[in-house]
């Protein structure tokens, strides 16, 4: 049986796994401030359905986190406790 824990660290990578996903976090880490969804869709050069769906992933897997003000939706990087995440945002940045 996988223990929680490992579980937890395999959803962060698969939520790495696709290059849109790691070049979003890449540019959470980079900026000092949240990005609106359509903003970092503008920056990476996707539609914004496909960043929305993007974010939503990496969103679930903890490592972002989402504050609404009306239609916009700002992404940040979450805060966390540990040597596995620090090792991951050091890894993307």
């Amino acid at each position: 049986m996988v223990k929680p824990k490992a579980m937890t660290e395999s959803t962060i990578f698969k939520a790495l796994s696709a290059p849109q996903r790691l070049e979003a976090m890449k540019r959470l880490l980079a900026s000092d401030r949240a990005l609106c969804s359509s903003e970092l869709a503008r920056l990476l050069g996707l539609p914004f359905y496909a960043m929305s769906r993007h974010l939503k992933i990496i969103h679930a897997a903890g490592l972002v986190q989402e504050r609404r003000e009306g239609r916009h939706v700002y992404y940040s990087v979450a805060h966390h406790d540990g040597a596995f995440l620090d090792a991951i945002y050091q890894a993307v940045a």
